[in-house]
């Protein structure tokens, strides 16, 4: 098979991309050699899986991508379609980025910053014993815990963890008197459970149960949900996109 050589151009390998700017991100590749006749390409999420129809002009498009990190590859064949029929008579094909092992030389992962809470309400009452806080997450944070019963729910994903380089960070902060009282965070934890998004299919609802931080007073709060980058094997915190703050009464 004669082998295609492509490139990423855009984005870079290890890009991150914060709250609106996720909504359109440029995909860029470039073709390295010739002589193989029409080519038509295609884009690849580890998250989302295909980003386009296969096209013989998709060099150059933007696309939003869901939060998370998502493992990108830039890919081409000289048939159009994806049949069995289509695959064995490709003749030409290529493929560019991937994940950052399994030999190959130029991965392209990105991450995606984007913060969203659900279910609170300006004004509403969250009780320092026992509260829960609900987020939007990417699907594959979460896998199901026996794919043969999905009613079974979901459970942490350690593989995606090996990728993904996002945490999630609740920030409390006193509003109004009386002063002097403590502000606290809440940073996502293995008491994190999953469930599936009502509107999205690529996403999850990640659910926090229990006991707000340690310290915080009662009365009025600000409440706000950061998304934030951990480097690997260090207490390095990268700040990423973070929501307006929602009053909240602490009882």
């Amino acid at each position: 098979m004669g082998v295609v050589q492509l490139a990423i151009i855009e984005p870079q390998n290890g890009q991150r991309f914060l709250g609106a700017q996720a909504s359109s991100v440029r995909l860029r590749g470039e073709l390295l050699s010739s002589g193989h006749g029409t080519l038509y390409y295609r884009w690849y999420s580890s998250q989302a899986g295909a980003l386009n129809e296969a096209s013989d002009d998709h060099f150059d498009f933007t696309k939003p991508l869901a939060v998370g990190s998502h493992v990108l590859t830039f890919t081409t064949k000289d048939v159009q379609g994806d049949g069995r029929e289509d695959i064995e008579a490709v003749q030409h094909a290529g493929m560019a980025g991937g994940p950052p092992e399994d030999g190959v030389v130029a991965p392209c992962v990105v991450h995606v910053f984007i913060a969203e809470m659900v279910g609170v309400s300006a004004g509403q009452n969250l009780s320092r014993a026992n509260s829960t806080l609900l987020a939007v997450a990417p699907k594959q944070w979460g896998k199901h815990i026996d794919p043969e019963r999905p009613e079974l729910g979901y459970e942490l994903n350690g593989d995606y963890h090996k990728v993904n380089k996002i945490r999630y960070r609740w920030r409390f902060r006193p509003s109004g008197p009386p002063e002097g009282r403590a502000s606290g965070d809440l940073v996502q934890s293995t008491d994190l459970t999953f469930g599936p998004h009502p509107d999205n299919d690529d996403l999850l609802i990640v659910r926090y149960n229990g006991p707000l931080p340690a310290g915080l007073g009662t009365g009025n709060y600000t409440l706000a949900l950061r998304v934030e980058e951990l480097v690997e094997n260090s207490n390095v915190v990268t700040p990423g996109h973070e929501t307006a703050p929602v009053a909240v009464v602490l009882t």
